[in-house]
C-alpha cells in the first residue's frame, strides 16, 4: 500500500514536470504513464494476494495496467 501511495505521489510530481516542460513533454508523459501503470499493477497484485474471495478483480487491474504501459510505449516511441 505504501508503494502505491509513493508511486501515485510521484505521478503528481511527474505531471507538474510534464505541464511545465515543453522540450521533453513526450518523455515525461511516458514516465508518468509508466508510473500510473505500475501503481495500478500494484493494486492488482494486492487484490490477488490479500483477498481470498473475488480473486477475479485482479484481472481488471492487470488489464488496465497493460493499457497504461501501452500508452507509455506509444508516447515514448511513436511521438
Amino acid at each position: 500500500m505504501y508503494a502505491q501511495l509513493t508511486v501515485f505521489v510521484g505521478v503528481v510530481f511527474a505531471w507538474f514536470l510534464v505541464r511545465n516542460n515543453i522540450d521533453n513533454y513526450w518523455s515525461y508523459s511516458a514516465i508518468m504513464y509508466l508510473m500510473l501503470g505500475t501503481g495500478v499493477l500494484l493494486i492488482g497484485i494486492e487484490n490477488f494476494i490479500v483477498r481470498e474471495k473475488k480473486r477475479k478483480d485482479y484481472l481488471i487491474w492487470f488489464i488496465s495496467a497493460l493499457l497504461f504501459y501501452w500508452i507509455a510505449i506509444d508516447y515514448f516511441f511513436f511521438y
